[in-house]
């Protein structure tokens, strides 16, 4: 998997954190476009739509396509804190939280963001791929950065 870029040549591919630092970067406009997603994913959590997963956008005609995928760290005990919070939430009794992207503390792993940007529509099943491929990286990324206590590269 750490050959991914040059698995996909025709495809843009970038991975960073919250703060832009890149894990995998092809690109600094990459870089823009991933605080560009940033900023829709904070507007869907304000708007009360939810942290997105996925966004894509795909130009009319022969234009490019952007997929982004919003990889938030749940640790396993932060996951009854939030049924309960559902459940209070049901009965009108939850304090209003925007809720934490952060993990549950300094050491937790940072979310991450992925970028693939295709060249048009038909490579969009290449792009679907590379993206998956690249969640899972950040996904590896994520459990070695809580193993080793915050101190992953």
């Amino acid at each position: 998997m750490a050959s991914l870029p040059s698995q996909h040549p025709h495809l843009a591919l970038h991975l960073s954190d919250q703060e832009i630092d890149p894990h995998i970067l092809q690109s600094l406009s990459l870089a823009h476009l991933t605080t560009t997603a940033l900023a829709s994913y904070d507007t869907a959590k304000r708007l009360d739509h939810g942290a997105p997963l996925r966004t894509m956008v795909e130009h009319a005609g022969a234009g490019p396509v952007v997929l982004h995928s919003y990889l938030c760290p749940i640790s396993e005990r932060q996951q009854p804190r939030q049924v309960a919070h559902l459940v209070l939430e049901e009965n009108g009794l939850a304090k209003n939280n925007d809720g934490d992207d952060d993990g549950d503390g300094p050491n937790a792993p940072p979310m991450l963001i992925t970028t693939v940007v295709a060249p048009g529509a038909e490579e969009i099943r290449d792009a679907r791929r590379a993206a998956g491929r690249l969640e899972r990286i950040a996904r590896v990324f994520q459990t070695d950065w809580a193993a080793e206590g915050g101190d992953a590269t």
